[in-house]
């Protein structure tokens, strides 16, 4: 979403922290946290159209 949102193909109203809080809170979803394991586990997803796939 930050990539879009930087390249101006998503527009948000608020800064994406508080866009994501609002959200997360709004449809009760819990962020989970993001360790460098799991960073590291990016590099072995498969490529897509010659770049990672990312889950957003």
């Amino acid at each position: 979403m930050s990539i879009k949102s930087r390249l101006g193909k998503l527009s948000l109203e608020q800064p994406i922290e508080h866009f994501i809080t609002d959200q997360a809170q709004h449809n009760r979803f819990e962020l989970l946290p993001i360790t460098l394991r799991h960073i590291a586990a990016v590099e072995t997803l498969p490529l897509l159209h010659g770049t990672l796939l990312t889950v957003c």
